[in-house]
């Protein structure tokens, strides 16, 4: 490869990127400590910046110089940080986790990342794409496509799949910050996105959250006082909630309190957040021509959807077990590559060119795209959003209306 593209994950609470090697695999590109994902946390102190696992570790003990989450925020004009005495945005926090990616990607492959692709939630809206790509221009990063998150976890399953997929598929992709469910048409290594619905704030730090409330209401209980947060926060409970996948109970020790948590507290406490999602996957029959029973298989990525409950809900509804398809972290980065690879054959060898010369990839407009109009039926002021472009039409498409 004279040039290298590659495929970026930037997560609300994980990052990480992917590329096809020489021999023509999708392969994960480990940071500086030799992870596959990063965290997705910018600390800025004294003119210094860190991102990753070292600013992740400095939340607690400096708060005002540490951000998390952005992904959340980003196109959002309100949110703004004040840190170490410089304003910064949503969108130029992420310009700081993709350079961040950048710098790793190249020291390890020893090569200048000449292009990217950056996946987004599909339930991302014109504001949020935009900003993205704005993030990553400011990070030094040629992109000039970007790719849902569930439509890249469809793309490296039926690329690393060891046999040909025919059907109707469910994509259930629950990352750390966002929730999206994708319903796709596969065959082989065509895949035509249908729709897609989400919740643009469901993920792993709310259940992480959960987690965290009953901490501290146990350990209110137990000693009268307020749980402080530099004996147990959000990172803590981060590490306690992965334990609980394979654990019924966990024992949690606060200097002289041990307080134990069961795995049925814990999914108690985040029915209502699974059942959200499921309301999702519902939701994304409603306006097609196909309902739950038509379904061949039911893809999982994102991390989250390693918790046992959200899996056993899911098979419920489905009425099928669910496919992890190898890691769920890295799904959506190995995918994103392929996409990467497919959109910039010309910088490809013959392997590379011979993995991915048969992806055909149909995808459709996420939302409703139109314009305010006055309706007069409703009078001089009554404003109607005037749709052109119906949400679930097969794009790139273009469409124009007169006015009058």
């Amino acid at each position: 490869m004279s040039d290298l593209v590659i495929g970026i994950d930037l997560g609300t609470t994980y990052s990480g990127a992917a590329y096809i090697d020489e021999s023509g695999f999708a392969c994960m590109i480990p940071n500086k400590r030799g992870k596959n994902i990063t965290p997705s946390v910018v600390f800025i102190k004294d003119g210094k910046t860190k991102v990753g696992a070292s600013a992740k570790n400095q939340k607690y003990s400096f708060p005002d110089n540490t951000v998390d989450q952005v992904k959340r925020y980003i196109g959002d004009n309100k949110t703004t940080y004040m840190i170490d005495g410089d304003k910064h945005t949503p969108t130029s926090i992420s310009a700081l986790i993709l350079a961040h990616i950048k710098s790793y990607v190249e020291a390890h492959c020893k090569k200048t990342v000449a292009s990217a692709v950056i996946s987004v939630p599909a339930n991302f809206g014109d504001a949020q794409r935009k900003e993205t790509m704005d993030a990553a221009r400011m990070a030094g990063l040629n992109v000039e496509f970007i790719i849902n998150e569930p439509t890249a976890a469809a793309l490296s399953y039926v690329k690393s799949s060891e046999k040909r997929r025919n059907g109707l598929y469910a994509i259930y992709d629950l990352g750390g910050g966002t929730f999206d469910c994708t319903l796709a048409k596969i065959n082989g290594d065509d895949i035509d996105i249908i729709t897609s619905q989400g919740v643009t704030t469901l993920g792993g730090k709310d259940f992480d959250e959960n987690l965290l409330k009953i901490v501290q209401k146990k350990y209110k209980k137990m000693t009268k006082k307020e749980l402080p947060v530099t004996k147990y926060n959000m990172n803590l409970a981060e590490r306690d909630k992965i334990e609980l996948t394979d654990s019924d109970e966990i024992m949690i020790f606060i200097d002289d309190v041990t307080i134990e948590v069961t795995k049925s507290e814990f999914e108690l406490s985040i029915k209502n957040l699974v059942q959200q999602s499921m309301m999702s996957v519902e939701s994304a029959f409603v306006d097609t021509d196909y309902s739950i029973d038509d379904l061949e298989g039911v893809i999982l990525a994102g991390g989250s959807t390693r918790i046992p409950y959200v899996q056993k809900q899911l098979e419920k509804l489905v009425k099928m077990e669910p496919e992890m398809h190898k890691n769920p972290d890295e799904t959506i980065a190995l995918g994103a590559a392929f996409y990467s690879a497919k959109k910039h054959s010309s910088s490809l060898n013959p392997n590379q060119r011979a993995a991915v010369e048969s992806l055909d990839l149909t995808e459709v407009a996420n939302k409703n795209y139109g314009t305010f109009a006055v309706d007069e039926t409703l009078g001089s002021y009554g404003k109607v959003n005037s749709v052109i472009i119906p949400k679930d039409t097969n794009i790139p498409c273009s469409e124009t209306r007169t006015y009058y």
